[in-house]
């Protein structure tokens, strides 16, 4: 009877090693997994929601900006010319500052009517004042580029719309680009087409 009960504690023992064993071998189980899974979650790349992945980022700063190609230059082109300055003379010019810009006039011509009004001769440009403002600047034909606000341009009809877009008067003996109150107007033969010059002004002397 004694042997039957030991042989049943014995088997008891044995069974409850052995479920213990078991179930540490099933904690170092879940525990491998566990650190695997932390293992692969730390080697993929962490995304943050609020910006593009790596590859798209690569791919945004490689496109070109839609809004700059689509960009209308001849429109940029136009605004950038402003009248308001040519050939680094201003409207707002007295005699002083054109004296001080072009030196002594090789000339200088009275008016008979209006003892206010002077013209400064400088060459192939001639210079209008009425007391002491400009109110226009006249080039000769024989001038063939200007100065209009820093950037040289061909004196002719082509160059002059690539410039200042379409001329917003067209007269019978020429075309006028208006800013303002400035306005630059380049004269020419109604037959032929032949330019015949350029005039400078101001719209109050008009």
């Amino acid at each position: 009877m004694r042997a039957i009960i030991v042989f049943t504690f014995l088997i008891g023992l044995l069974g409850h090693d052995q479920l213990r064993e078991a179930e540490h071998l099933g904690e170092r189980s879940a525990a491998s997994s566990a650190i695997a899974v932390r293992a692969t979650e730390a080697a993929a790349p962490v995304l943050n929601k609020s910006e593009p992945a790596a590859h798209m980022r690569g791919q945004a700063e490689l496109a070109p900006d839609a809004s700059a190609l689509e960009a209308p230059i001849a429109e940029v082109k136009q605004d950038a010319f402003a009248l308001n300055a040519v050939n680094d003379l201003t409207l707002y010019d007295s005699r002083e500052d054109v004296r001080d810009k072009l030196g002594e006039p090789d000339s200088i011509e009275r008016d008979e009517y209006l003892k206010d009004a002077v013209t400064f001769h400088y060459g192939d440009m001639s210079i209008y004042f009425y007391q002491d403002y400009i109110q226009s600047i006249d080039f000769a034909a024989t001038v063939k580029e200007l100065n209009i606000d820093g950037v040289i341009v061909q004196v002719n009809a082509e160059a002059l719309k690539a410039a200042l877009g379409k001329p917003d008067y067209v007269a019978e003996d020429g075309i006028v680009f208006q800013r303002n109150d400035c306005l630059l107007k380049m004269f020419m033969d109604g037959q032929t087409g032949e330019r015949l010059g350029v005039s400078y002004y101001h719209l109050a002397s008009v």
